[in-house]
């Protein structure tokens, strides 16, 4: 899947294939491409593969705004038990009790480092775009 910073989704719809001369000097036309696309439901892709925006990823431009990702490869534990309580004092007029359940997690990717295949390209479970 795609992840990518919110302000990076406007600059998605304007792509455009540039068609240029045979000679590849200039721009002579373009069109909206099919790279990018909005289903009914609002569920965006990109390439066919789910784009998801957060606040999580620096803004656009800047190194890492958009990230290709293969969650899959990405592990994700506990650092300490779940601790679940309740408290009847918040609302006590009501005779309500309130419960909150503390969940401390971390996560990170599986592989040390990309993999360099003997025939290809070099393989990593995240790409991210450089600096723009």
């Amino acid at each position: 899947m795609w992840i990518c910073n919110y302000n990076v989704v406007p600059q998605l719809y304007t792509m455009q294939h540039k068609v240029l001369n045979q000679a590849g000097t200039e721009w002579v036309g373009g069109s909206q491409t099919g790279y990018f696309n909005v289903g009914a439901n609002g569920a965006m892709t990109l390439l066919g593969l789910p784009v998801i925006p957060t606040e999580k990823l620096p803004t656009l431009g800047d190194q890492g705004d958009i990230a290709l990702v293969d969650l899959s490869q990405y592990a994700i534990g506990l650092r300490q038990s779940i601790t679940i309580e309740a408290s009847r004092h918040a609302g006590w007029s009501t005779d309500s009790t309130f419960y909150r359940a503390i969940l401390r997690v971390a996560g990170c990717g599986t592989w040390n480092a990309p993999l360099t295949p003997k025939v290809g390209d070099t393989l990593s479970w995240v790409v991210v775009l450089a600096a723009r």
